[in-house]
C-alpha cells in the first residue's frame, strides 16, 4: 500500500504550519500563532495493482480538529509611554507614574509585581502606580488567558533609583588648629548628592556648631579640643543621606604625649639603654633630657627613641616633650635606677676571627639571673644585621643544652664577613659588647 497522505488545515497562507516527515504514518506539526482550531486529515494510499485481490479496494480518510491557543509574549515595558530595556532610572520622588506594556495578542489577565512599597493595581496592559520613597527593584508583568491555565508570558524592567553615596572628603588626613578660633576648609564628593551631611564629635566643630550641619558646599571645621567628624552625602530629591560614610579627625593645640616612657627596669652602671614614647601625629619634633649625677643622653635626639646611660651607679631621671606648630606639649618623665653588673658569666668568645661557628663561653651556667635575654648584632657601621641571631638564653639553661657544660656554638655562616659587634642584651640594656672579625 502506498504512504500516508496528511492534510493540515486551518493554517496561514503566509506563515503555514511545518509539517514533518510528511508520507509516513506519524508526523511533526508545528502549528501557527493563531488562536482557533486546527484540523489534521490524513488519507491512505492507493494501493498497488499488484495487490492480487483486491484491485478495487477504496482509500480511506480519517479527520482529527486540535484546539490551537496562542498567547503573545509581552514587549518592553513603558514608562509614561515610553518603551526601556533592562533598567530604568527612576528620580527620588513619589510622583505617580504609568507603567505599561502593549497589548499582548489573545492574553486576559495581566498581574504586575512592583518594588517594595509601590502601590498600584489592575488587570489591564497598563498600571498607575506611586513608587515608594528611595526604594527599587524589579517591575514586573506576567500575562495568561482564561481558558488556558498553565501558559504564561512575561516582561520585566529593573528600577534604579539615584541613591547618594559619598566618595572622597578634603583634606584627606587630620587637620590641626591651635586654638578654637582657628579654622580649616573642608568639602566632600559624591555621586547622586547635592549636598552633605558633616556630624561633629568630641571638640569639633563645624561651622562654629557641634550639632550636625547639612551643607551643599565647603565648611569650616574648628575644634575645642581633639575631636572627629562623620561625613554623609545627602540627596534633597531623594530626602535621604547616604548610608556609607567617611570619618576625619581634627587635631587641637600642643600635642598630648600621653603619660608613660618606656624603658627597661634598671640600667647597668655605663651600658646604654633605650627610652622611648609613642609616635603622636602632628609633632614635629621630640626634645629629651636627662638629669641625674653622671646621666648622659647618648644618641636619638629629635625622635621618639633614643639611648641614655649612667656613668655611677645612682638613679636619674629622663622627660621628654613634643612640639608641634601650636606649641610644646607637657613633659613626661620617669626616674630608672643604676646598678653595678658585674660580668659575672662570660669568659670569652672564639674562634675570632670566626668562620662558621662562634663559641661563647660561660663562667657559671647555673645562674640565669646573670645571663643576658639574647643577642643582637651590628655591623662597624652601628646598622643592625638582617639576619639577627637571637639566642634565649633562659631557655638554653632550663633545657641543659650546652656543650661541655658551659658552651655555646653560635652558627655565623650566613652572616655577612667582615666586623661585627655582638651586643648581648638584658631587659633591653646592652649588658656587654664583643667585636668579632667574621672571614
Amino acid at each position: 500500500m502506498g504512504g500516508h497522505k496528511w492534510k493540515i488545515v486551518g493554517c496561514s497562507n503566509a506563515n503555514p504550519s511545518v509539517r514533518e516527515f510528511d508520507g509516513a504514518n506519524s508526523i511533526i506539526v508545528k502549528w501557527d500563532n493563531i488562536n482557533g482550531d486546527g484540523t489534521i486529515k490524513v488519507t491512505t494510499g492507493v494501493p498497488s495493482q499488484t495487490n492480487i485481490g483486491c484491485p478495487d479496494c477504496p482509500t480511506l480518510t480519517a479527520t482529527k480538529t486540535i484546539p490551537i491557543r496562542y498567547l503573545g509574549t509581552p514587549g518592553n515595558i513603558k514608562i509614561n509611554g515610553v518603551a526601556y530595556t533592562g533598567s530604568y532610572n527612576l528620580g527620588c520622588n513619589t510622583t505617580p507614574i504609568t507603567i505599561s506594556v502593549d497589548p499582548v495578542d489573545n492574553a486576559t489577565n495581566y498581574s504586575w509585581s512592583l518594588p517594595s512599597g509601590w502601590s498600584g493595581a489592575t488587570n489591564s496592559n497598563s498600571i498607575t502606580v506611586t513608587p515608594n520613597l528611595n526604594t527599587q527593584g524589579v517591575v514586573k508583568v506576567t500575562t495568561s488567558r482564561s481558558d488556558v491555565s498553565d501558559l504564561v508570558t512575561a516582561s520585566q524592567l529593573t528600577i534604579n533609583r539615584p541613591l547618594p553615596s559619598i566618595s572622597s572628603v578634603t583634606p584627606s588626613t587630620a587637620p590641626l588648629v591651635c586654638s578654637s578660633l582657628d579654622v580649616v576648609s573642608a568639602s566632600a564628593s559624591g555621586v547622586n548628592a547635592d549636598q552633605y551631611v558633616w556630624t561633629p564629635t568630641g571638640g569639633a566643630r563645624v561651622n562654629g556648631f557641634s550639632a550636625a550641619q547639612t551643607v551643599a558646599g565647603s565648611v569650616n571645621l574648628g575644634a575645642t579640643s581633639n575631636g572627629s567628624f562623620t561625613i554623609q552625602a545627602y540627596s534633597s530629591a531623594c530626602n535621604v543621606a547616604s548610608s556609607n560614610t567617611k570619618t576625619l579627625n581634627i587635631r587641637y593645640g600642643p600635642p598630648v604625649l600621653g603619660s608613660q616612657i618606656f624603658s627597661p627596669p634598671y640600667l647597668c652602671q655605663s651600658y646604654e639603654a633605650p627610652f622611648s614614647v609613642n609616635l603622636v601625629a602632628d609633632v614635629t619634633s621630640y626634645d629629651w633630657t636627662v638629669s641625674g649625677s653622671g646621666a648622659i643622653l647618648v644618641s636619638g635626639q629629635g625622635s621618639s627613641a633614643v639611648m641614655a646611660k649612667s656613668i655611677y651607679v645612682s638613679p636619674f631621671t629622663v622627660s621628654v616633650v613634643g612640639t608641634n606648630t601650636c606649641g610644646i606639649s607637657f613633659p613626661v618623665s620617669k626616674t630608672v635606677e643604676t646598678r653595678y653588673c658585674e660580668n659575672d658569666w662570660l669568659i670569652a668568645t672564639y674562634p675570632n676571627p670566626a668562620t662558621d661557628y662562634l663559641t661563647i663561653q660561660f663562667k657559671n651556667e647555673k645562674q640565669a639571673e646573670l645571663f643576658p635575654d639574647d643577642i643582637k648584632i651590628y655591623n662597624e657601621n652601628g646598622l643592625a644585621i638582617d639576619n639577627t641571631k637571637t639566642i634565649n638564653f633562659s631557655s638554653t639553661l632550663n633545657e641543659r643544652s650546652f656543650q661541655d657544660g658551659n658552651k655555646i656554638k653560635l652558627n655565623v655562616k650566613d652572616l655577612p664577613r667582615g666586623t661585627h659587634y655582638f651586643h648581648f642584651m638584658k631587659n633591653g640594656a646592652v649588658l656587654d659588647k664583643v667585636r668579632v672579625l667574621l672571614k
